[in-house]
């Protein structure tokens, strides 16, 4: 595998200084205004065969004026990507870069292809999406809020471990085919989700954590070859739905909880747009949802669906993205910790019996890809 080149950013550096060395970092320009990242963008040489990394340094903003321009740099290809990557001391250390997008109309950066997302909080834009991806990018373990936009909008690659809140749009956006949202955490704030993650076809949504309030929709779709399972979703008394289906065939949810949808018009698992009756959805739990599950007639529900009589997250300390492994850990009620079918758990975070017994979807916090 190529090694890629590594470049460093300082935003917090005194202008106008360093040579792109972890030593002496690049900073922002004053002539011509520039942020520290856009200068490095406009001076590195990319390697067309390795691709290049630029580690943002924590500790301030890097205030973006516009989106990421990648003119002068050129586009990024597979095989020779570009990493976009926070650090503290040295690469790969975990820390997080911080990327003010200045309360402007635009994404981090247009939807170029292959960047690669990684430890990063980027914030403070409007109605634009805040990390616009073109083919082959990823994001991963980010934090990802204030804004009236969409959060993440991939058309294909993997968004997984991010932590996303206050923002009143979507939180991630799959597009057709060969997307993947994984081990993310999405709740609503001061602002929250019309839909907290939203699907097209042929993609795998699968140990996301959900927590809303109000009319938020936890997860929908209306596609086919669609695949949702072991989510855990939470509502505040919320008016919304935990899952809304709306697939064609070869469609479902299973293994997820869901709890709380219990104001006016409230369902857990809304399967009314259903139209492929070859599709199923088995072995869901759902507790304190006005309607638990709404199915069109002639619809395959699948099988060993339940109602609690208790809520089958733990919430235990805060619901918060720290704490989200403890608050989200099931307990044992009805079927959810080692229920159905082969005694697969359900919802996101395993019991530790299960996770100790090879449970697949068990979040932990010694699991990198997941946490830092």
């Amino acid at each position: 595998m190529a090694t890629p080149n590594d470049y460093f950013v300082d935003p917090g550096g005194s202008a106008d200084s360093g040579d792109g060395t972890v030593g002496t970092p690049w900073t922002p320009r004053t002539g011509p205004t520039k942020s520290a990242i856009q200068h490095a963008l406009d001076t590195i040489t990319r390697d067309a065969t390795n691709g290049d990394k630029i580690h943002i340094k924590a500790g301030t903003a890097d205030v973006q004026t516009a989106a990421l321009g990648f003119g002068t740099y050129g586009t990024p290809g597979g095989g020779s990507g570009l990493w976009l990557q926070g650090y503290t001391s040295v690469a790969e250390d975990g820390g997080v870069g911080e990327i003010d997008l200045n309360g402007g109309n635009y994404s981090l950066a247009a939807a170029t292809t292959y960047v690669q997302y990684v430890d990063l909080n980027v914030h403070n834009n409007v109605s634009a999406t805040l990390i616009s991806c073109g083919t082959g990018c990823n994001v991963y373990r980010c934090e990802l809020h204030n804004s009236t936009g969409i959060a993440i909008a991939l058309s294909s690659g993997w968004a997984i471990g991010n932590n996303i809140h206050d923002c009143s749009n979507t939180g991630i956006l799959l597009g057709a085919g060969n997307c993947t949202a994984f081990g993310n955490y999405l709740k609503n704030g001061t602002k929250g989700f019309t839909v907290a993650i939203i699907t097209a076809q042929g993609n795998m949504v699968s140990g996301n954590i959900i927590s809303l309030d109000g009319s938020s929709i936890g997860i929908q779709f209306a596609a086919h070859w669609t695949i949702v399972y072991n989510n855990s979703i939470l509502s505040a008394a919320g008016t919304g739905k935990g899952i809304d289906i709306a697939g064609d065939y070869a469609s479902g949810a299973s293994f997820n909880l869901i709890e709380g949808f219990s104001g006016a018009g409230g369902v857990g698992l809304n399967l009314s747009g259903q139209t492929g009756f070859d599709s199923s959805s088995t072995n869901n739990a759902i507790y304190n949802c006005t309607t638990e599950i709404t199915a069109p007639n002639g619809y395959n529900l699948g099988f060993d669906n339940e109602s609690l009589g208790a809520s089958p997250f733990a919430k235990s300390g805060a619901d918060t993205f720290a704490n989200r492994a403890t608050y989200f850990a099931a307990v044992s009620t009805g079927n959810v910790q080692t229920g159905g079918l082969h005694g697969q758990h359900k919802g996101a975070i395993a019991a530790a019996a299960a996770a100790a017994s090879g449970a697949p979807f068990f979040i932990r916090s010694s699991n990198s890809l997941l946490t830092r």
